[in-house]
C-alpha cells in the first residue's frame, strides 16, 4: 500500500488520525527498523537538534512570533515532553497518543495563523541538518542508510497528513464563517414602521441561504413583535425546489408567531418553477411588486375604526343616524 501524498486532501479532516494509521499500518518490518534506525541517531544529539531547529523556526516570521512568547523553562518543559512522545513512538510504536497530540498542536499552530507553508520549510531545514548526521553514523551500512533516510520521509509525510488536515479544516471553518456573514449582509430584514418589516432578497437562493432566511425571518418577527412581513424576491432569478419549499415553511411558521407575511416581485420564471414542483400558495399572498405590498400590508395594519370611517358605513354611524330617526318620529309622529 502506497504511502499518501500529506498534500492531497481528505474529506473529512476529523477522521485524519484514522486515516495516518492506517498508513502506519502499512509500514513494512523494514520500514520500522529505519524509523528505529533514524530515532537511534536523532535521540543521540536531541538537543543539538533542537537548538538548531528552534533557530530555524525563529528564522520563519509565523513560528518567530510564537516562540517569543515563551519563556526559557517553558521551552525546556516542550522540549522534554517531545523528546518523551517521540520516544514513545519509535521505540514503542505509540503512533495513536503521538498523533492525537500532533493534531492537537496542529490546531494550535493553525489558529495562530502560522502558515502551512512554513512547515514544509522548517521540516526541509531539519532534513537538511539530520541527514548528514545518519550518513556519518551508517556510512559503513549503506542499506541501514538508505532505510533510515526513507523511514525518515514517510515519518514527516504521515506526521503532515494530520497537520495538513487540521489546517484545511481551519480553512474550511474561515470559509464558513464568511459565507455566513455574506449571507447575513445580503439578507437584511428592514423595519419601516411599527408591525412592518421588509425582507428583500437579491441572488441565488438555494437551501442553505433559505434556512438563514427562516431564522432571520422568524427571529425578526418575534423580536420587533412583527404584524406584516414583505418579503420581496425581485432580485431572485432562480430558486430550487428545497428553497421555495422552506419559503413556504417560513411563511406558515411566520403565521403561527402572528405575522401575515406577504411575497412580492415573484419573477415569471420562479413562478413557473413554483407552478412545475406543484406548491400549493393558496395561503400565502402575493403582490406584483414591492409598493403594491406595502399598500396592502398598510391595509392590513390600517385600525378597523379607520377602515369603517373610510366606508362612510361603521356601525357607530349607523347607530346614530337610527338614533335620530327614532327621535324625529318620536316627535313628529308617523305620516
Amino acid at each position: 500500500m502506497p504511502i499518501r501524498d500529506p498534500r492531497s486532501p481528505i474529506d473529512d479532516p476529523r477522521s485524519a488520525v484514522q486515516a495516518a494509521l492506517e498508513q502506519v499500518d502499512a509500514l513494512t518490518p523494514e520500514d520500522r527498523q529505519g524509523m528505529r534506525d533514524y530515532w537511534a541517531v536523532y535521540d543521540r544529539d536531541y538537543d543539538q537538534i533542537t537548538e538548531y531547529l528552534t533557530a530555524q523556526a525563529e528564522k520563519i516570521g509565523a513560528f518567530s512570533e510564537y516562540f517569543s512568547t515563551l519563556s526559557d523553562a517553558q521551552r525546556r518543559q516542550m522540549n522534554l515532553e517531545s523528546r518523551d512522545r517521540m520516544r514513545r513512538l519509535f521505540e514503542d510504536g505509540a503512533w495513536e497518543a503521538y498523533l492525537s497530540n500532533l493534531r492537537t498542536q496542529g490546531t494550535m499552530f493553525a489558529q495562530q495563523g502560522i502558515p502551512y507553508s512554513s512547515w514544509y520549510v522548517l521540516l526541509a531545514a531539519v532534513q537538511y541538518h539530520v541527514i548528514p548526521k545518519l550518513r556519518e553514523a551508517y556510512r559503513h551500512d549503506v542499506d541501514r542508510l538508505l532505510r533510515s533516510v526513507v523511514a525518515m520521509q514517510r515519518y514527516i509525510d504521515i506526521a503532515m497528513m494530520v497537520i495538513g488536515s487540521v489546517y484545511q479544516e481551519a480553512r474550511e471553518e474561515i470559509i464558513a464563517r464568511q459565507q455566513e456573514a455574506i449571507c447575513e449582509l445580503s439578507t437584511p430584514v428592514l423595519q419601516i414602521r411599527t408591525g412592518l418589516c421588509v425582507l428583500p432578497i437579491i441572488g441565488l437562493m438555494d437551501a442553505p441561504r433559505a434556512r438563514l432566511l427562516i431564522d432571520t425571518t422568524l427571529a425578526t418577527i418575534r423580536a420587533k413583535r412583527t404584524k406584516v412581513m414583505i418579503v420581496d424576491i425581485t432580485g431572485v432569478a432562480i430558486i430550487d425546489s428545497d428553497a421555495a419549499n422552506r419559503l413556504l415553511q417560513m411563511v406558515e411558521a411566520a403565521r403561527l408567531l402572528g405575522a401575515t407575511t406577504i411575497m412580492t416581485g415573484i419573477s415569471p420564471e420562479v413562478a413557473l418553477t413554483i407552478v412545475s414542483l406543484g406548491l400549493d400558495l393558496s395561503s400565502v399572498l402575493t403582490a406584483g411588486d414591492l409598493e403594491s405590498g406595502i399598500e396592502e400590508a398598510s391595509r392590513l395594519l390600517k385600525p378597523p375604526e379607520d377602515e369603517d370611517a373610510t366606508n362612510g358605513t361603521g356601525p357607530e354611524d349607523g347607530e346614530t343616524y337610527n338614533g335620530a330617526e327614532s327621535s324625529y318620529h318620536a316627535t313628529h309622529g308617523a305620516g
